[in-house]
């Protein structure tokens, strides 16, 4: 009887540090609006004061974020609007006010944050969408060619075909050594390629898509303290 209450408070000790880790993230939720219209607001930047946990409001404006027991205050940013900082509760309501800025020297990196150039550990090189416009393709990578550099850009084979991005050299031997693309901070798929029979077929790059009047600005990440930013998907 002895040995078996022995187990049994032994286990209890176990169990019982997994159980208090548990309870010190706590899971927050909310949902972010502008002021102008009221509506949803996506791809705002929610992070964790101090710390680089965080999230993106989706198309709803709403986010889900696990927060630890130590953070207090959540950080609500995006390009062009008043950073917010809100004290974590229940549920959280906030609202996005525009500011008047110069954007010029800022760059959005990962999850949305505002950086300026001169403190940023890589490089950066930025094509405006007017530039763009100056050389009609059919995918707009290719207008990319010379604006850029350190940059090897390869026209597809067949119409509408992916063009081949290399950036600074091949890195990889065994990978494709194709960029990352990340549209107004959401990461997608470089290309859509499906088999039939023993061939391939080449939808294009996930850019192409993209209405060429539609783009403000394209800017190039190089590096590898670039590519740590969106993680594996970017290595």
């Amino acid at each position: 009887m002895k040995k078996l209450t022995s187990g049994a408070l032994l286990f209890v000790f176990l169990i019982l540090p997994r159980l208090l880790s548990a309870q010190q993230v706590r899971s927050v939720t909310g949902n972010v609006s502008t002021e102008e219209t009221l509506q949803p607001f996506a791809g705002v930047s929610v992070t964790v004061k101090g710390t680089r946990i965080g999230t993106l409001t989706d198309e709803r404006g709403f986010f889900s974020l696990r927060v630890p027991a130590e953070g207090e205050i959540l950080v609500f940013s995006y390009l062009g609007y008043t950073t917010e900082e809100v004290l974590i509760s229940d549920d959280i309501a906030v609202v996005m006010s525009q500011e008047a800025i110069g954007i010029e020297g800022l760059v959005v990196t990962a999850l949305g944050v505002r950086r300026e150039k001169r403190s940023l550990g890589y490089s950066v090189q930025d094509v405006k969408g007017t530039e763009l416009m100056e050389v009609p393709e059919m995918n707009i990578v290719n207008s990319l060619k010379g604006n850029v550099a350190g940059v090897q850009i390869t026209d597809a084979g067949p119409t509408g075909g992916s063009s081949r991005i290399v950036i600074r050299g091949a890195g990889s031997i065994a990978g494709n050594n194709q960029p990352l693309f990340v549209v107004d901070g959401v990461p997608v798929n470089n290309s859509a390629p499906a088999n039939y029979g023993y061939g391939g077929i080449d939808y294009g790059n996930a850019v192409s898509d993209i209405d060429p009047a539609n783009i403000e600005a394209i800017s190039v990440l190089k590096g590898p303290n670039a590519a740590a930013l969106y993680g594996s998907r970017a290595a």
